[in-house]
């Protein structure tokens, strides 16, 4: 008797567990992280790091580079092409942000829920002007005080630009579909005519 009623609690333990591991309701967010294998649930860093901490990290990066430019140098252009070059950047980039919307723009790589496909504007030729923006307004800073570091922070920024382009149209594909593939087969990426 004593060996069916260890039998029977270790049933019901089970099924507790097995509830409490695999609920049929999503209580938390992390639900999404966890992959079941045939030994049993085991939470899935690669997905957690791909959806939640890279897209962080890269905006991290980016604004760092762009602290450590404002700061590490002048904040305006002492050259009249430098100073129009550096106006150019922070005029394509505010013109950006205004045809978007402040409601459709996200400093992380990812498409709002509910977001409109922007396809007029600066957005008609670039599918990311902002990220243009930031290098054009900065280029002219890095040249009238250019150091080593400055120019590694530079080409850095550009290449974390650049992987949050990849990152990003990677769900807007997702989000819009064949209706943001037929938009990035009209347009280009950052540079007109180039990429």
């Amino acid at each position: 008797m004593c060996l069916s009623w260890k039998s029977e609690a270790g049933n019901i333990f089970t099924n507790i567990l097995t509830f409490a591991i695999r609920p049929q309701v999503k209580p938390l967010s992390l639900y999404r992280y966890i992959t079941y294998i045939p030994s049993g649930p085991v939470l899935n860093l690669h997905f957690m790091f791909k959806e939640k901490i890279y897209p962080y990290m890269l905006v991290g990066i980016q604004l760092s580079s762009l602290t450590y430019l404002l700061v590490s140098g002048p904040i305006f252009a002492h050259s009249w092409d430098g100073l129009l070059l550096e106006t150019a950047g922070v005029f394509l980039g505010l013109w950006a942000i205004y045809i978007a919307g402040i409601h459709n723009v996200n400093v992380a790589p990812k498409p709002k829920p509910g977001g409109v496909l922007i396809t007029h504007g600066p957005y008609r030729i670039l599918r990311h002007p902002m990220y243009l923006a930031q290098v054009v307004a900065v280029i002219p800073l890095v040249n009238m005080h250019l150091t080593a570091l400055r120019l590694i922070v530079l080409f850095l920024l550009a290449f974390t630009l650049l992987l949050k382009i990849n990152y990003e149209e990677k769900g807007l594909i997702r989000q819009f579909g064949e209706e943001y593939k037929t938009y990035q087969k009209r347009s280009f990426r950052v540079l007109p005519f180039l990429y």
